[in-house]
């Protein structure tokens, strides 16, 4: 959101002031997370091989952690919680991405869906199209190609590409909802990472794909049946998850392949990719 409206949620929040010269002051509270004094470390088996333990870097023990990043996730699960996105990241995004993390989820996934593409023109959405990264490739084989994020600098990007026909400022599930059958292909490429629940996900994805669409995207690794969060601040997904949502949903799955998704501290971080198609049902032939 731009600078004018945040002061502007801040002051009716009554979390802040405006000082004498202009500047928005807000009092951050006991504990800012920027100071020294501030900084806490999972006390596990990596942080002790690699962390010089003292008065600046702390140890905190996993449950500890664990009890807070679930006050995290119920804060943005609470539909009366707002979140503000910032947008200052958005230009240096894309380099930072494809040069710093050796990103290439975008042409991994163009490769999976290529290897079972018709020969027709779609109608493709590119859900948290981020930058376009995903745009170019995809464009084609497009009859049209919307993009769908959150973040109106990261869409800023995405619009320099002139590939796009339309792009929409909206959260993932909402813009699905208000399609109806009219989408040959959706993309998901690095984006349910920041997502935990799949599950309205992949409903309002079948709503919005006709039947023998498909939908393409990656998610982070994990083993059991479930999801979880990360210690990168990412979710996870299992295998065993995944096929359940799309049996529940009436996908199948085509293909899926295992990928390094990103590096992190110059370790891969292993991730799978899917190819799913909307199967026919009974429900599908009366909606």
């Amino acid at each position: 959101m731009p600078v004018e409206r945040l002061i502007e949620e801040i002051l009716i929040n009554g979390e802040g002031v405006i000082g004498l010269k202009g500047a928005i002051m807000v009092d951050t509270g006991t504990y800012t997370g920027r100071s020294p004094n501030d900084k806490y470390f999972v006390d596990e088996p990596s942080s002790n091989e690699k962390l010089w333990w003292g008065p600046v870097n702390k140890k905190i023990k996993e449950e500890i952690f664990n009890e807070l990043y679930d006050k995290v996730i119920g804060y943005y699960h609470d539909s009366q919680s707002t979140t503000y996105v910032f947008d200052g990241y958005a230009e240096k995004f894309e380099d930072h991405l494809v040069n710093g993390l050796s990103y290439k989820t975008p042409e991994d996934i163009f490769a999976l869906h290529e290897a079972h593409r018709s020969g027709v023109k779609l109608n493709i959405m590119d859900l948290g199209c981020g930058t376009g990264l995903c745009g170019p490739l995809f464009k084609d084989i497009a009859s049209t190609l919307i993009g769908v994020d959150l973040s109106k600098g990261m869409l800023a990007q995405a619009e320099k590409k002139s590939v796009y026909d339309e792009l929409k400022l909206m959260e993932l599930v909402s813009a699905l909802e208000q399609e109806y059958q009219t989408q040959d292909l959706l993309i998901a490429a690095d984006v349910l990472i920041y997502v935990g629940e799949l599950a309205p996900l992949f409903k309002v994805s079948k709503q919005a794909l006709r039947v023998g669409g498909k939908f393409v995207f990656s998610v982070e690794s994990r083993s059991g049946n479930s999801f979880k969060l990360g210690k990168s601040g990412r979710y996870q997904h299992s295998d065993v998850y995944i096929h359940g949502l799309a049996d529940k949903y009436d996908f199948e799955v085509k293909a899926q392949k295992h990928s390094v998704i990103r590096t992190e501290s110059s370790e891969p971080v292993m991730g799978e990719l899917y190819l799913l198609e909307k199967r026919y049902s009974e429900l599908s032939a009366l909606s």
